[in-house]
């Protein structure tokens, strides 16, 4: 960092997330919620009033903005509506059949085409600001860089990075952060997306900024703190916790899993209200949304039950 750079004040450059994971409905852990598409615009909400807070600073996401590449035509109007412009490369999630080839069929390009994503390509700089972004898509590798002029520079990459509390059991030892420090050379800052688990951590003269998720959707990330990055000006990040007081989950004790083993007889009804079905498919769902809505049946077993059945309407 040159010391002009030094010389000027510090302040906020960038807002870093990952792994939006946009999707219309809810996943299981957290269809509690009475509204998702709601819950789910809190959080970007969130990220959008902090960027305008520091003067309309930009958002950089580091992939998996959708949870499926396929997403419904309603989950992506919805995104045109409602997610924040932003700088971003796509994750698996975001890949079909994670082939980067496809991408150009993804709904995430879909972002890209209207403009309210830009794809970070190898070298971007910042219109007006002083910050150049490298784009490392997932399968792509993480290349050293040549550390040229003032400005800073930020890997923006979607691949595994963890450190120790920060894991699974088995993780890849060649993705502990540690090993990262030679990839990294000539990167300020590398915005890491796929491990849901957040930190920052320095690695070699690199700051690593692993966002985790924007937004909660596994039962594993009820009691994780979700957060953003803060980038100032000189190369520092800090981490900005999102408001969850409003979150709605399954209560495990209560999880339709349990549920079901706890409730044989709720089954054995459902089971027997279809025993007369015709092996025809619209019949058989006409049926299932007849016999759900005429019965008693658990809320946690309805939802599931429904979702599955729009999901496999999507793949057909």
């Amino acid at each position: 960092m040159s010391k002009a750079k030094l010389n000027k004040p510090i302040a906020p450059i960038a807002i870093l997330c990952a792994d939006i994971h946009l999707s219309e409905f809810p996943p299981v852990a957290r269809s509690a919620e009475p509204d998702w598409l709601a819950a789910q615009q809190r959080n970007l909400d969130e990220v959008r009033d902090l960027a305008r807070s520091y003067g309309n600073i930009p958002i950089i996401c580091a992939g998996d903005v959708f949870d499926r590449w396929n997403s419904s035509a309603a989950i992506i109007n919805w995104a045109l509506d409602h997610l924040p412009p932003m700088y971003a490369v796509h994750g698996q999630h975001d890949l079909p059949m994670h082939n980067q080839s496809d991408i150009r069929r993804s709904a995430y390009w879909t972002l890209v085409r209207a403009g309210v994503v830009t794809q970070i390509e190898p070298s971007y700089r910042i219109p007006d600001g002083d910050m150049v972004l490298f784009g490392v898509p997932y399968g792509v590798d993480i290349k050293p860089i040549e550390k040229s002029g003032s400005a800073i520079h930020v890997g923006v990459i979607h691949s595994f990075v963890w450190q120790k509390g920060y894991s699974y059991i088995g993780a890849p030892a060649d993705r502990h952060v540690s090993r990262r420090a030679d990839s990294l050379r000539g990167y300020d800052v590398a915005v890491f997306g796929d491990n849901h688990q957040g930190f920052v951590v320095q690695c070699g003269d690199t700051t690593v900024c692993n966002c985790g998720c924007t937004i909660p959707r596994k039962s594993t990330e009820q009691f994780q703190q979700p957060c953003v990055g803060v980038l100032y000006s000189n190369g520092e990040v800090k981490r900005h916790a999102l408001d969850t007081s409003q979150d709605k989950w399954i209560d495990e004790s209560r999880s339709v899993v349990v549920g079901i083993e706890k409730d044989q007889e709720e089954m054995i009804r459902f089971v027997d209200g279809l025993r007369d079905v015709h092996s025809n498919a619209v019949d058989f769902k006409t049926a299932v949304i007849r016999y759900l809505d005429k019965h008693p049946t658990r809320p946690e077993v309805k939802k599931l039950v429904q979702r599955i059945m729009e999901e496999n309407n999507e793949r057909q």
